[in-house]
């Protein structure tokens, strides 16, 4: 764009295009540095050709994933990039960034682009803000709540709540952050219909029992939202470990020093935490395609049980699977053998050679799949 540009241009042109080459370069860099670091070799790269078909199955046939090593200790997702509008970019924590059997966190990060790609864009969307709001108000309205709220936030009388400006800014934040709950509980749901009991322990491995310090109010705390997981897991008919509650603990609520802010986020867990049956249900629906697991049914959960049961035969055998049919049967059954002591496996070993079984058996079931690279 400089080049266009010469000695006689317009001074005032000329400083705009600087500005603006700086605003793209200051955007885009971060980017181009993690399309550098995708090509790591540290990279699990069997991984990323299924969850690419993944990718496609879900988010449509014009997406694009990247996957990277990131240093950032939780995965994350970057959607919705003005110059790159149909790519997505998960990151993936560098120090487990060749470990496949974090992969199924990857679905949770899935759950995100769903988000914004399908569901704000959907009819559900703006009827199911519109209960979140109901129901944040109808908190603040009850008997036992409102006498609190009017002395904290000085609002007259409960008709000001949708009409007077700053009524309206008082309860803001407890919305905003419900809604960031709301977002944060349905991609575990996704990442646990699509990963099954793998995402459950892939969850703990990265999160349990989680650091110290105060929790981030638009996160729901971690019993809360380990609950919920359970929750799910029943709902859709997955097994989750018998004791995984207890893995986890919950981080340090908002003081007593900061009363209008605890008042918030108890409004904001209370109303998230009422529409999650419909998140799961809607999670659920939304991944009902074929090509994906479907736990739900005798002959699905049957046709999982058997395949999760062979892989793992192959893994005590030292041996990649065959035939493993589909992703998540090959994390399921990582996982089930990383929990077991298999004996043929030398103890200070097992976690190398188990997940070099997994990632082989990734390639073995890209061989097995017709067209691996077809949408």
């Amino acid at each position: 764009m400089l080049d266009l540009l010469d000695k006689d241009s317009d001074p005032n042109t000329v400083n705009q295009v600087c500005r603006q080459q700086l605003s793209d370069l200051w955007y885009y860099l971060s980017f181009l540095g993690f399309i550098l670091r995708s090509t790591n070799v540290r990279n699990a790269f069997e991984i990323y050709v299924p969850l690419q078909r993944l990718a496609w199955r879900i988010l449509g046939p014009n997406i694009q994933l990247l996957l990277s090593s990131e240093w950032n200790y939780s995965p994350f997702i970057y959607t919705q990039i003005p110059l790159l509008p149909r790519f997505v970019m998960i990151g993936i924590p560098a120090h487990e960034s060749g470990n496949p059997l974090v992969a199924p966190l990857a679905g949770h990060e899935f759950g995100h682009a769903l988000w914004c790609e399908v569901v704000e864009k959907s009819l559900w969307h703006p009827a199911f803000l519109g209960r979140l709001k109901a129901s944040i108000l109808s908190n603040i309205r009850a008997p036992a709540q409102w006498p609190k709220f009017q002395k904290l936030f000085d609002v007259a009388k409960p008709e000001d709540l949708e009409t007077e400006l700053f009524a309206t800014a008082a309860w803001a934040p407890a919305f905003n952050w419900a809604q960031r709950q709301t977002e944060e509980y349905f991609c575990d749901f996704v990442g646990l219909r699509l990963f099954g009991e793998s995402f459950l322990y892939a969850f703990a491995h990265l999160l349990s029992p989680v650091l110290e310090g105060r929790r981030a109010l638009h996160y729901p705390n971690m019993i809360r939202r380990v609950r919920f997981q359970l929750q799910a897991a029943q709902q859709y008919r997955i097994t989750p470990p018998s004791d995984y509650e207890s893995w986890f603990k919950d981080r340090n609520e908002p003081s007593d020093d900061d009363q209008r802010e605890k008042f918030l986020v108890e409004l904001a867990d209370k109303a998230a935490d009422e529409l999650v049956p419909e998140l799961i249900a809607h999670a659920d629906s939304l991944l009902r395609q074929p090509g994906l697991p479907n736990w739900s049914t005798e002959e699905g959960r049957k046709e999982h049980t058997d395949a999760v049961g062979r892989i793992y035969d192959d893994f005590c055998l030292v041996a990649p699977a065959e035939k493993a049919g589909h992703l998540a049967n090959i994390l399921n059954a990582g996982w089930r053998a990383t929990m077991d002591n298999i004996p043929k496996i030398p103890e200070h070993s097992s976690q190398a050679v188990l997940r070099e079984l997994v990632l082989k058996s990734l390639e073995v079931l890209e061989f097995e799949t017709k067209n691996p690279l077809s949408k």
